[in-house]
């Protein structure tokens, strides 16, 4: 019964390494646009009254959609048998990696945390930055770095983000569907 899973285990592995690397840059891109972005800081004066009903409309979304979320997921998770994750920016990165548009907004928020205002793209020591070792930023900027030409483009967050969620995605209806298929096989034996 676990065929299918191991058959599909290295691919799993690479991109469950994909998300976490996902995970580390939204969480240094958040800590850092939280002071500089207007739309992430969370308390401040609003000076315009055309600004101040779609900041809290945004706030009031988010605050919803949140709740929502949290419930949704204790259902779920309770019902298939797991423990509630409450690692927040897992949950976001996983939420944006439903959609191509969403892993493109999430692509874009990495690159402006990243990028230096003289540049138009990101370098290996902007990436050093974030990860902790040399070895986890060298393998960050690999997989970012399709080109190979020593810095990264928005297209190339834009374009790495979205594979990421379609190799997700893949990855679940493959495995949704072996499952399907070693069910009926195993009713043939049976």
């Amino acid at each position: 019964t676990s065929f299918h899973q191991r058959t599909y285990a290295t691919r799993i592995e690479n991109n469950k390494g994909d998300i976490r690397q996902l995970v580390q840059l939204f969480e240094y891109a958040k800590a850092k646009l939280e002071d500089t972005d207007a739309f992430l800081k969370a308390e401040g004066s609003y000076a315009s009254g055309t600004q101040t009903p779609m900041r809290m409309f945004h706030a009031n979304a988010r605050q919803v959609l949140g709740k929502v979320g949290y419930v949704a997921g204790k259902v779920g998770n309770d019902l298939i048998g797991r423990k509630v994750d409450e690692n927040q920016p897992r949950k976001v990165v996983t939420e944006l990696l439903r959609s191509t548009a969403s892993a493109h907004t999430l692509a874009r928020l990495i690159y402006r945390s990243l990028v230096r205002p003289d540049r138009d793209t990101v370098h290996m020591e902007d990436i050093r930055e974030v990860f902790n070792t040399d070895e986890e930023a060298d393998a960050a900027f690999m997989v970012f770095d399709k080109d190979l030409n020593g810095d990264i483009s928005i297209q190339e967050f834009e374009a790495v983000s979205n594979e990421i969620h379609l190799e997700k995605k893949a990855i679940a209806a493959s495995l949704k569907d072996l499952d399907s298929v070693i069910q009926k096989l195993d009713k043939v034996f049976l």
